[in-house]
């Protein structure tokens, strides 16, 4: 089961380099000689246009995971991501290329999501929250590959590079077995064809055996988009909505702590802020070292899941945004004097460590944990589509905001919203730390 998730979970990666790749692809399309009058407008469009696909992304993940299984589905999510890497090797002269690529990419991005529910479901409830982790770790992981290959090799040839990534990632998908819930739940398989692929994944396969027994045919083909009256019904049920307003809000507040988009724009702010921080240290360098903290802090979370409680890491993750979000704030106000510039350094590089060790991980691996199981997959869709439309508007207004008022403001804005969710997370958010689906299922 843990090779199984580390391999549904490897299109993270790819999720990680397209997050970070924008930040380190708009300084080069404006230093390119076969770019002409590159703008801030175009600009903002490379990097949002991955964010403003991956509701169609996430919509359509629901349908593929119920219809064609878990891993078929899984195999579909690698392929955009592959020709998208592949258009953006043959752009020369025009910016189309890219934004449909990005678009492509966006839309993998949104159907990711597959990887997250296919491990919430063969997991054990002793290795669930590890093996969801793994996701952010491939995600950081994969920032860390973008900021260095990005850096260091000019796009064209980086493009090579991140694409070879997504190769690997879709041959492998192919080897996964498909989830043993997904065959006891939505399709007539025989109890013997599901006993096999539960001991294949497990040793001791007794964790869903019971389930598996008392099945009912064809339960969730019937609350599916099969049967438009049912599957709206399962919405309204106190246990799906719920967990579902809860989710809502939850990513609302990651989104709009800004979580994501200095990732997004990552060299530019570093040489916003003066670029050069002496010793030989600029923006490039800046970009890489954050890449290298984020996939450290990954690891940490990791260990750290299996030892605190969702509530106590978002909230410490949560505190150190707010905290260092209100110093960069403060430092930025005070940037006419030299030596505050490492200090600006400093407490941005806290606060995306902060935003690794919780926000960033903790409410997307809470998705295959709160949601029940008729509207896991669907429900993953919708909330996934209403992050990233918010992400988009993040994201796509961020340029123009810091010029209507200004960078510190912004970091303020940061520090409000990551108090916010501190408050949020201590009154409303229900703890899955070692519980198994039908534990947390109670709870609502």
């Amino acid at each position: 089961q843990i090779l199984a998730s580390a391999i549904s979970l490897s299109i993270f990666i790819q999720v990680g380099v397209h997050m970070g790749y924008s930040g380190v692809l708009i300084p080069q399309l404006a230093d390119d000689p076969n770019i002409e009058e590159f703008t801030k407008h175009q600009a903002s469009w490379i990097a949002s246009l991955v964010i403003i696909s991956q509701p169609i992304g996430a919509l359509l993940a629901g349908p593929l995971m119920d219809y064609l299984g878990r891993k078929k589905a899984g195999i579909i999510t690698n392929i955009p991501m592959l020709v998208s890497w592949m258009m953006i090797y043959f752009t020369e002269y025009s910016l189309w290329p890219i934004y449909i690529a990005r678009i492509l990419a966006g839309l993998s991005s949104g159907m990711a999501a597959v990887g997250m529910i296919y491990t919430s479901e063969i997991s054990h409830a002793q290795f669930r929250s590890m093996l969801l982790t793994l996701g952010t770790v491939d995600a950081s992981l994969g920032i860390l590959i973008v900021t260095i290959v990005g850096v260091y090799l000019e796009w064209h040839t980086a493009a090579v590079t991140y694409g070879f990534l997504a190769l690997i990632s879709l041959i492998l998908s192919f080897f996964v077995p498909e989830s043993p819930h997904w065959l006891a739940n939505f399709t007539d398989a025989s109890n013997t064809k599901i006993k096999a692929q539960m001991k294949y994944l497990y040793k001791e396969w007794t964790r869903i055996q019971d389930d598996i027994s008392v099945r009912k045919k064809g339960l969730n083909q019937e609350e599916s988009a099969s049967n438009p009256l049912r599957f709206i019904k399962g919405f309204l049920e106190r246990t799906s909505y719920i967990p579902m307003s809860i989710l809502g809000v939850l990513f609302f507040l990651q989104q709009t702590s800004g979580t994501y988009v200095v990732i997004f724009y990552t060299v530019n702010i570093f040489k916003s802020i003066g670029g050069d921080f002496g010793m030989g240290f600029n923006e490039y360098n800046a970009t890489t070292t954050l890449g290298i903290l984020r996939f450290i802090m990954s690891f940490i979370t990791l260990v750290l899941s299996k030892k605190l409680g969702r509530r106590i890491l978002l909230i410490i993750s949560s505190a150190i945004m707010a905290l260092s979000a209100l110093a960069t704030a403060l430092f930025l106000k005070l940037n006419h004097i030299s030596t505050v510039l490492w200090w600006i350094l400093i407490s941005m590089l806290t606060f995306l460590c902060g935003s690794a060790l919780g926000q960033m991980v903790i409410p997307w691996a809470m998705i295959g944990e709160l949601l029940p199981t008729k509207i896991r997959a669907s429900g993953n869709g919708l909330v996934r589509a209403f992050t990233a439309i918010i992400l988009f508007i993040m994201i796509k207004t961020f340029p123009f905001l810091t010029d209507l008022i200004t960078l510190p403001m912004v970091f303020g804005s940061y520090s409000l919203m990551s108090v916010l969710t501190i408050i949020f997370t201590y009154f409303y958010l229900p703890e899955t730390f070692g519980k198994t689906l039908a534990e947390i299922a109670k709870y609502f």
